[in-house]
């Protein structure tokens, strides 16, 4: 058992708490430091979520103080007030903290929109400042620390993404461009959107002297660089909403610094008239990717048939990402890239570097090839 300012807590916490102060500090939250009420232990009115560990209890009770402990990797913290039945305090947990299964459903409730009371943390809706982070505590504690001025070493990879439109007239003469290109990227993973059953395996051997297929699902198909990753689990299917719109994912590592990423591809319904079903679908997505992956380090890509910049159409998938703490590459980047169909998106201790169109002509007008540098924390 570790402690912070004699009281008993988890290594997590013992880790995390000294990061949150700091944070707290350097804006001023706080002159001299976080004021702990409980951290591991059995108060009766705490119903147990203190017993094993990644738990707090401060009396730091602002906006801004909730606000940053969620950007640091307690989303499922909430001002606990006279009110609701409790001495006036912050309540959290640690997300992905291993000791915290007694209170892991707060964040269960919390990624729900509850605010972690009652049955199943579900007693009210969730009243902190949104959109969540959903970063670990680790992640937390490097998100903060790169805001404080201390160097953070970065850990860089890509994508290539492209709706190939492989059932369109001249396939074979435009597979060879669209092989070319991709392999003259070098990219660490490609996801390719309507590469079908007959045209998949010509395509893959195209590819094959630096790329592998890692997964499919109806069209949907994600290539991993060669000698750079390997698969770290198997590859996943599900179909999404009431339009069965098909997603496929996998989780790969990386074979020399043993780094994981959950790659995420999907194709969404392409009718301008069904703005509804891409809501559907992404929601979808995100709620079944969140149970294949609960590590989070997710990267979506694929064909979403939505623009991230309208030209008078409206953006369906975007505001659904972003409520869930998704970032968007296409708008996050120092140049914007508009109307792109291929996006990406990444959580919050993901950072896109840039996004870039490769307009090689291989595939209809409106899908170029799209190439996305990003990095994440080590």
């Amino acid at each position: 058992m570790s402690s912070f300012r004699g009281h008993n807590c988890c290594s997590c916490l013992a880790k995390w708490l000294p990061a949150y102060e700091a944070e707290l500090l350097r804006r001023g939250v706080v002159r001299e430091g976080i004021d702990v009420y409980q951290l591991t232990g059995n108060a009766g009115a705490s119903a147990g979520t203190h017993a094993k560990g990644g738990a707090f209890d401060i009396a730091q009770t602002s906006t801004e103080a909730i606000k940053v402990a969620r950007q640091m990797g307690a989303d499922a913290t909430w001002h606990r007030t006279r009110n609701q039945g409790f001495m006036d305090h912050a309540h959290g947990v640690l997300r992905g903290c291993p000791h915290n299964a007694p209170a892991r459903y707060q964040i269960t409730a919390v990624d729900g929109g509850f605010n972690g009371l009652g049955r199943g943390g579900r007693g009210g809706r969730d009243d902190g400042p949104r959109p969540l982070s959903k970063r670990s505590w680790e992640d937390g504690i490097k998100w903060a620390k790169a805001r404080q001025g201390v160097k953070v070493d970065w850990f860089e990879t890509s994508a290539y993404v492209q709706n190939a439109a492989s059932k369109k007239a001249g396939w074979s003469s435009r597979s060879k461009v669209l092989a070319a290109h991709i392999l003259g990227t070098d990219v660490s993973f490609v996801v390719v959107t309507e590469l079908y059953a007959l045209q998949r395996p010509g395509f893959a051997r195209l590819l094959k002297s630096k790329y592998v297929e890692g997964a499919r699902n109806g069209g949907r198909v994600i290539f991993y660089r060669r000698g750079r990753w390997i698969p770290a689990g198997p590859a996943v299917g599900t179909t999404l909403g009431r339009s069965k719109k098909k997603a496929v994912a996998r989780k790969f590592m990386h074979a020399t610094e043993g780094k994981r990423v959950n790659i995420v591809a999907a194709h969404l319904s392409w009718e301008l008239t069904a703005g509804w079903a891409r809501k559907e679908e992404t929601r979808a997505l995100l709620a079944w990717s969140a149970q294949q992956f609960p590590d989070n380090r997710r990267l979506f890509f694929g064909d979403w048939n939505s623009p991230a910049l309208s030209r008078g159409r409206v953006d369906e998938v975007g505001p659904v990402m972003k409520s869930a703490g998704y970032t968007d590459a296409c708008m996050s980047t120092a140049t914007p890239v508009s109307y792109r169909l291929d996006r990406g998106f990444g959580g919050a201790s993901v950072e896109f570097t840039q996004v870039k169109v490769d307009s090689h002509g291989a595939s209809d007008a409106v899908h170029p090839g799209v190439v996305f540098k990003l990095r994440f924390p080590k």
